[in-house]
């Protein structure tokens, strides 16, 4: 049973109400359901008479011979099932417009794919909380279903995409959406996922500390000045807040804007053990600082932020 998209399939019914449709017959010039789906496929249909129609995903049902009308996108009954009246209806197999143009499915909790969902966009708010969005099992989707997840907030909690079972994303068991605008394409073999592309794999930011850049793959890179103060003393300390924090502690380092001066005045640099908030750097001397120094360094550190 999987997400079928055959062409050329087109059959007449002459069901009534809103009864799953008898299929009695293929059109002329056209094929069966019978002839190319098997028992529990899915696949978008399209059903006319007169000035009644429906559109939906159906799921043919092969002892009945019957196409059971599973979900309705649009119809003349304001997308409800329509209760057709007598008469031959043709109904045929799309795509249908939504999957040409599939449009955004807006989410702010978990959420399960479902087939109605081939091709959508569908977008993710976890501002409030981590959310996980679950995959179909790879059969029922089926080979060419496609999909993109994009997390839309501006936190940094986690979108984790999960597959089925032991099914697999790229051969991991999970896809995990971590900056604030990023997004994930996948498409399905029938068997397991592939992501197919990336966006917004990386996040930029900046405050009174400095500025930073955080990567999809973890990697972390802050940047930023501080200010050495003191005097009469060989040695003089600075402690940098990086603007972002990092989950281990990063290498860290910095370098003075000021050449250092000759002789008695050679100073040496050295930075003390970082941590995951900040580095305390320190800057000395082979004699003391004069009085009232003061002297900006760039610094740097390097590291991971998850």
């Amino acid at each position: 049973m999987a997400l079928r998209f055959p062409d050329m399939v087109a059959e007449t019914s002459v069901t009534t109400g809103t009864n799953d449709m008898e299929l009695a017959g293929a059109v002329a010039g056209f094929r069966a359901y019978s002839d190319v789906l098997s028992d529990g496929d899915t696949v978008p249909y399209a059903i006319s008479y007169g000035d009644e129609f429906e559109t939906g995903l159906g799921t043919w049902n092969e002892t009945t011979g019957r196409l059971e009308r599973t979900t309705v996108f649009q119809s003349s009954n304001n997308n409800n099932k329509v209760s057709f009246s007598s008469g031959t209806k043709k109904v045929i197999v799309g795509p249908l417009g939504r999957h040409i143009n599939p449009g955004l499915a807006s989410k702010s909790a978990d959420y399960t794919v479902v087939a109605a969902d081939f091709g959508a966009v569908i977008a993710v708010d976890a501002s409030g909380a981590a959310r996980t969005v679950t995959l179909p099992p790879a059969a029922t989707a089926g080979a060419g279903f496609r999909i993109v997840v994009k997390k839309t907030d501006g936190s940094f909690n986690t979108v984790t995409i999960v597959a089925d079972g032991s099914e697999t994303i790229d051969g991991a068991a999970t896809f995990v959406l971590r900056l604030p605008n990023q997004s994930v394409t996948l498409i399905c073999d029938s068997t397991k996922w592939y992501v197919l592309d990336e966006a917004g794999t990386e996040y930029r930011g900046s405050n009174g500390n400095g500025s930073y850049v955080r990567y999809a793959s973890g990697v972390q890179k802050c940047w930023g000045t501080i200010t050495f103060t003191g005097g009469d003393t060989a040695t003089v300390s600075a402690t940098w807040n990086y603007p972002a924090p990092f989950s281990a502690a990063p290498f860290s380092t910095f370098r003075s804007t000021a050449a250092p001066a000759a002789g008695a005045r050679e100073r040496s640099y050295w930075g003390n053990a970082p941590g995951t908030s900040s580095s305390l750097f320190a800057m000395s001397m082979n004699a003391n600082f004069p009085s009232g120094f003061s002297e900006t360094a760039v610094c740097s550190a390097e590291g991971v932020w998850f």
